[in-house]
């Protein structure tokens, strides 16, 4: 007797059990669509299966429920509440059809976010200190670096983080203060471009005149000695190698004081004839060759047409240079 009592009750507790557990779970004809609370959202939209429990038999009709779109998602440390009589009407716009089978169930109100993860600003710094540091290698022989201001640490989407900086161009020159460009992605996302700027040092060995040299004068190694220059600072067309001095003859264009750097438009090759210089033209008109002396009313190098004035004349011609002290003319 007790055990069929007992029975008994078991029964009306799995009857009952059922009765409270049956709303949940919808028949093949329906769905039931229990709002959350709060979602944490890590994509740029949200959509209906991000902010819902949905149950149902037809796979179907999940499949529709579930991407069904309710908007962008929240900026960084900001928040979104939705209510559920919004969200209601605006899903049964999306699927009249299904509008009638829908049950729902669960919060009145969705506060959508946005889940956050700290980079911290040393991160950022050494990254771009790094990728700075890597570029200067290859225009230095030394370099010095210095953050000008610390980046802040930045809130980003929690995820896996991926910093990566900008290439420089290929037409970047050396500056005092240079700036690093870091692109902030995190699952694959961009996110964010954070600026670093740095007080740089770049450091090589050039030429500077270790005496005075006048116009015109004759350059050679023995006028120069070598020391560490900073090329952030100094001039862009400084001379750096010394194959530059191995060339023809050279002179400086300008007069150069102790101490100046050499740089490459402070110099040239010596011409071949100089200006004041006497040369001897050869003119020929036929088999006939007659030589002469004439005085160079300017620089010309190999090959080129100069003005000449023969002696005793105020005559002047052209002539083309062909050797040391040599120009020609055909008549």
């Amino acid at each position: 007797m007790l055990t069929n009592s007992m029975s008994a009750r078991q029964v009306v507790r799995a009857l009952i059990a059922i009765t409270m557990l049956a709303p949940v779970y919808a028949t093949a004809s329906g769905a039931v669509v229990e709002l959350r609370s709060h979602v944490n959202v890590k994509r740029d939209i949200v959509t209906l299966g991000d902010v819902a429990q949905l149950s149902t038999e037809d796979l179907t009709t999940i499949r529709r429920l579930n991407t069904i779109y309710l908007g962008r998602a929240p900026k960084l440390g900001q928040v979104v509440n939705l209510e559920s009589e919004v969200i209601r009407r605006w899903v049964n716009s999306r699927v009249p059809d299904l509008a009638r089978q829908l049950q729902w169930r669960g919060a009145h109100q969705v506060t959508v976010s946005v889940p956050v993860q700290e980079l911290s600003s040393t991160l950022i710094g050494q990254t771009a200190q790094s990728h700075l540091r890597t570029w200067l290698t290859q225009q230095s022989d030394r370099a010095e670096m210095k953050l000008v201001r610390v980046p802040k640490s930045l809130q980003v989407p929690e995820g896996e983080v991926e910093i990566k900086p900008h290439p420089f161009s290929q037409s970047m020159t050396l500056q005092k203060r240079m700036t690093v460009w870091l692109e902030v992605w995190t699952n694959q996302r961009f996110v964010r471009l954070v600026p670093v700027e740095f007080e740089v040092g770049a450091f090589k060995n050039a030429y500077v005149f270790d005496q005075s040299l006048n116009k015109d004068a004759i350059l050679s190694k023995s006028n120069l000695v070598k020391t560490e220059l900073d090329l952030t600072i100094a001039p862009r067309d400084v001379v750096l190698e010394e194959k530059l001095l191995d060339a023809a003859p050279l002179r400086v264009k300008q007069s150069m004081k102790k101490g100046d750097t050499l740089t490459a438009r402070a110099m040239e090759l010596k011409p071949v004839a100089i200006r004041g210089e006497w040369l001897t033209l050869i003119a020929s008109t036929g088999a006939i060759l007659v030589e002469s002396k004439v005085e160079a009313l300017q620089d010309g190098a190999m090959g080129q047409w100069i003005t000449v004035r023969a002696k005793d004349s105020k005559e002047v011609l052209k002539a083309r240079v062909i050797a040391a002290g040599k120009v020609e003319v055909t008549l």
